[in-house]
């Protein structure tokens, strides 16, 4: 392993693989990417849905989804490597009308910023997904540029681009702490030793806010476990 690196990336997942491949194919110099597991992508990116979307109420995640979906649906003509990605739509089903205001609001801000967003009523979104009961609902929202990528593929993509660009990339290599001076980043402690950095980002998923710490940043992260249910029709 290096005993130095311009910048340190801990986390394999898929957030670590491309902010490692972007940090490289800027000119970031030396990029070191650490992960404890066997294979990249096998934490929480391993666990998700693949799902991509514009739809938030907050602006910043609707900018960054803007910037972001391109470079998904555009990554297999980018790169050369495969990808699946489905792009149709994400369906929100909304049962009170307090949160059809609230919907309808984000929808207008997804709007001002070139969102193709639609609040629907019942009987449309039956239309969109035939599947549904309508019994109950209120209005749903609907954007037909959101959509499923494969959450392995992509990171591993990124991690074939890292490693095409420079990126080393060590895995069975536990980042235990993150190691500061004088109010400075100076690396990071790994089971293997320590490793000089002038910059580390901190791509560690839920266990972000344990190594944060390590540095006396406080991150307000809760882990906490999402379910996904294939159901039949409903």
């Amino acid at each position: 392993m290096r005993a130095t690196a311009d910048v340190v990336v801990v986390g394999g997942g898929v957030v670590g693989c491309s902010t490692a491949y972007h940090l490289a194919a800027a000119g970031a110099g030396r990029v070191l990417l650490l992960d404890r597991a066997s294979a990249v992508g096998t934490g929480s990116t391993g666990a998700c849905a693949g799902g991509f979307r514009h739809q938030f109420s907050s602006r910043i995640n609707v900018e960054l989804s803007l910037a972001s979906v391109p470079m998904i649906v555009g990554f297999a003509e980018h790169h050369g490597l495969p990808l699946d990605v489905v792009q149709d739509g994400y369906l929100f089903l909304i049962r009170d009308e307090l949160s059809l205001g609230r919907f309808a609001a984000a929808a207008d801000m997804q709007r001002s910023l070139g969102v193709d967003v639609r609040v629907l009523t019942p009987e449309e979104a039956a239309e969109v997904a035939p599947g549904i009961s309508r019994e109950g609902l209120v209005g749903a929202t609907f954007c037909p540029d959101d959509g499923i990528a494969d959450p392995g593929g992509l990171t591993l993509g990124y991690a074939t681009a890292a490693r095409r660009a420079g990126v080393e990339i060590r895995l069975w290599t536990d980042v235990e702490a993150i190691l500061t001076a004088a109010g400075r980043v100076t690396g990071v402690r790994t089971v293997a030793g320590d490793v000089g950095a002038g910059a580390v980002v901190n791509a560690a998923g839920p266990w972000a806010g344990a190594l944060a710490a390590t540095a006396g940043v406080h991150l307000p992260l809760e882990p906490i476990p999402r379910m996904v249910v294939t159901t039949r029709p409903f």
